[in-house]
């Protein structure tokens, strides 16, 4: 089943099946008495060797082997955890080695069969660097995101892996090819985990790893710099997400985000003028939704926030009525207005 699901010889359909059914043998019918994991084999013999394989050559043919290899890879440490028991010890490993990947761009994981440190960095930073750190984000950020199993099981996962995220942070300038994994990380795992289960302090320094990689993707955006790591459609998908999770943070804990509303603000005013194409419709959309929201909040330091930028807010809303899209016309008349009444 597993060499027939990562086959691209076989229709897409029929390989999304068999991953189903492997999924559902090693997440749910498994000997319950058994101290293996049915799944750590599946790895080793089949899906790492063609990880290791395809890590160094980055021909597009590759790249594509290895998005297979890792997606799968991600569905089977979720069907690991998701049992729990002895099985949790795969599921641990594959998002430790995902998280990896993704933020520092280079791992070992013995555990699952990859005993030499994998490094996707080459000498010279290149684009398909950044492709493999956003397929491992991305995978990673699949395992998050299963039904069933522990109610824990999540919660677990993103314990594991938020210290290695954040102990990742370092100044930097731009967005090298391993941020991108990084703040891709961050917002599947916020978005996709219970933040009850996530200290205050955790939550903060989340929350600025999303604001400062926003300032950094809206730079490149607004000064048109042709990164040769990160496309135009790689940014605005990643903003997309990162406003997806303030959107998410604001709606649980509006003091986890109050002191970067004075960054966060005019960045997506700033952006949502620069993006005009109807391709980037979406990021525009949750935009206006996120100023549409503070309006409606009844915490004492968003509404002060709210009148004393009310004024420049309806300014730079004001430019977005020429938007080719007429959604995006009727959704910034709607936010002007709820603007402009605030205070009244």
């Amino acid at each position: 089943l597993t060499q027939y699901a990562l086959s691209d010889d076989n229709q897409a359909s029929t390989r999304s099946a068999a991953a189903s059914c492997v999924f559902s043998i090693i997440a749910k019918h498994q000997d319950n008495d058994s101290q293996q994991c049915l799944g750590l084999d599946v790895l080793k013999n089949i899906v790492c060797p063609i990880i290791v394989g395809n890590m160094e050559r980055k021909s597009q043919d590759e790249l594509n082997e290895l998005e297979d290899a890792l997606n799968f890879l991600a569905l089977v440490g979720s069907a690991a955890s998701c049992r729990g028991r002895f099985s949790s010890v795969t599921g641990d490993e594959v998002a430790r080695f995902l998280a990896l990947i993704s933020c520092e761009g280079a791992a070992n994981a013995p555990t699952i069969g990859i005993s030499t440190p994998l490094d996707c960095l080459g000498e010279t930073p290149s684009k398909q660097d950044t492709e493999i750190s956003i397929l491992a984000g991305t995978a990673l950020g699949s395992m998050f995101n299963i039904k069933g199993g522990s109610p824990f099981a999540r919660q677990r996962l993103a314990h594991l892996v938020l210290p290695i995220i954040l102990s990742s942070q370092r100044q930097i300038i731009g967005l090298p090819s391993t941020e991108c994994g990084r703040l891709l990380c961050v917002a599947h795992i916020v978005c996709n985990t219970s933040l009850t289960a996530i200290s205050k302090e955790r939550l903060a320094d989340l929350m600025s790893t999303i604001v400062n990689g926003m300032e950094r993707s809206i730079e490149i955006i607004c000064d048109g710099d042709a990164n040769p790591l990160v496309g135009l459609n790689t940014l605005t998908h990643l903003m997309t997400l990162m406003i997806g999770t303030l959107l998410k943070v604001y709606e649980f804990a509006p003091s986890a985000l109050l002191p970067q509303l004075g960054t966060i603000v005019p960045s997506l005013l700033l952006t949502n003028n620069a993006l005009t194409e109807d391709s980037m419709a979406a990021f525009s959309l949750l935009s206006l939704q996120f100023l549409h929201t503070l309006t409606s909040s009844n915490h004492d330091g968003v509404v002060h926030f709210c009148e004393t930028y009310k004024e420049k807010v309806i300014s730079n809303l004001a430019k977005s009525l020429d938007h080719q899209s007429l959604q995006i016309r009727q959704a910034t008349v709607q936010v002007m207005n709820t603007w402009g009444i605030l205070g009244a």
